[in-house]
């Protein structure tokens, strides 16, 4: 996992864990709460998905050239 994708990952499991610990307490607003807890991890699941497949394609990206470069040194 890269740097800044693992603090984005630290700070929503913190914010998670809060979440879970006011509704776990009773919290007045815990179906809001819930609710808002559970649209940030789908969220989240999204936003590491695309970023896992944008980091995938600059991986195979940076491939072909090095190949591409070797090939025109031929």
């Amino acid at each position: 996992m890269r740097k800044g994708k693992k603090n984005v990952y630290v700070n929503i499991n913190r914010i998670m864990s809060v979440a879970n610990r006011l509704v776990e307490s009773g919290h007045y607003a815990s179906q809001q709460i819930k609710q808002i807890a559970s649209q940030l991890e789908q969220e989240w699941k999204a936003f590491a998905a695309a970023l896992d497949e944008r980091s995938t394609l600059l991986d195979m990206s940076a491939i072909f050239h090095q190949k591409a470069e070797q090939v025109s040194k031929l």
